[in-house]
């Protein structure tokens, strides 16, 4: 990490950590979401 710049940490940090949010929420929930009836909701 860059000393003297703990702005520019900060923001890399928060940048990986929502990668990895959506990563998690891309492989976790893509399996879930079969089990929503998505298809009956855009019918309406």
């Amino acid at each position: 990490m860059v000393t003297g710049s703990p702005s520019f940490g900060l923001y890399l940090f928060i940048f990986l950590l929502r990668d990895v949010l959506v990563y998690l929420l891309e492989s976790h929930f893509l399996h879930e979401v079969h089990w929503m009836p998505l298809d009956n909701v855009l019918d309406i």
